[in-house]
This record gives C-alpha cells, sequence and structure tokens, in this order.
C-alpha cells in the first residue's frame, strides 16, 4: 500500500469580520484573509474520485463565513481558535489544521497584522 501525505489547500479567502480590541473596530466589518491547511487521508477518494470521500473546499469557505456572520470577538486568536474547533466537528477526517489569519486596517506602516493557528487532532 502506499502511505499518502493529502492536504486541501485555500488560500486568501476574504470575508468581512467584526473583530477588534476597541469597540470602533468591531462596530463595522473589516476585509480579513484566511489561509487555510486541513491535511487528511485522501486515500479513498483518490480512487474513487467521489467528493463524498473528501473534503469539500466549497465546504469549508461555508462554514468560515457561517464563523465570520455568527461571531464578534476581540482577537484573532480567539476567532482562529472558534475556527479550527469547528473544522475538527465539521470534518472528521481531517487530522491537522493550519490556520492563518490576516487583518489589513489595524497598522498605518503595515500591509497586515495575522495570526496562525496549527493543531493536530488528538
Amino acid at each position: 500500500m502506499v502511505a499518502l501525505k493529502t492536504k486541501i489547500e485555500i488560500m486568501d479567502l476574504h470575508y468581512p469580520v467584526r473583530i477588534g480590541c476597541f469597540e470602533e473596530e468591531r462596530s463595522k466589518p473589516q476585509d480579513i484573509a484566511f489561509d487555510i491547511v486541513i491535511e487528511f487521508n485522501a486515500l479513498a477518494s483518490c480512487k474513487s474520485d467521489q467528493l463524498d470521500q473528501t473534503i469539500d473546499y466549497m465546504a469549508i469557505a461555508q462554514m468560515v463565513h457561517e464563523m465570520t456572520e455568527k461571531h464578534v470577538v476581540k482577537t484573532l486568536e480567539k476567532f482562529s481558535h472558534i475556527c479550527v474547533e469547528e473544522m475538527f466537528k465539521r470534518f472528521p477526517t481531517s487530522e491537522k489544521i493550519d490556520f492563518k489569519i490576516r487583518k489589513f486596517s489595524t497598522m498605518p506602516n503595515a500591509a497586515h497584522v495575522g495570526f496562525s493557528l496549527e493543531a493536530t487532532r488528538s
């Protein structure tokens, strides 16, 4: 049998999010970008070519969108944690998740600020 290390990647996914340390920041949605990499065993879908045997890109994007509409938080860290926990619940074959979030309107002399969270299913 062949050992496969497989990943689903979504890069530079953008949604408006109410996030920020100050109430003024949270009062209106800000453009936030996400990079998401999910490791899982895709051997079944590699052989079958069936969507129900893999992790659907669109389902990941929809889940993140749902979280952006549902949660108003102060920190990138909290929002990242909420999203990663929900991904492990909704995508039970996921083994490891790398979640990066970028916020563009925080520092005048920086393109963006960001936070990365890497989690492995225990």
